[in-house]
């Protein structure tokens, strides 16, 4: 079963090697990455990739962006927070 994934930090080499696997699975893959993080370890798969640049320190655009790519409201996927 298909699936969205959402992975902060993928740029790096966790990030980069679970972007990987979950796009061999065929899984819709998403990455939030700092604004300016060096991509060279997604170069060969980010064209299959949504990546998104926001500031984590930040956590109002990440919890908007969060509902947003969940595709209804906090309230109804409060599962998703812990």
């Amino acid at each position: 079963m298909k699936k969205k994934v959402l992975i902060t930090g993928g740029a790096g080499f966790i990030g980069a090697n679970f972007a990987r696997r979950f796009l061999d699975l065929g899984h819709d893959i998403t990455i939030i990455e700092k604004e300016g993080a060096d991509l060279w370890r997604l170069e060969d798969i980010k064209n299959e990739l949504q990546i998104h640049y926001l500031d984590l320190e930040n956590y109002q655009p990440l919890e908007d962006f969060i509902v947003f790519a969940a595709g209804g409201h906090l309230g109804e996927h409060s599962e998703l927070f812990i």
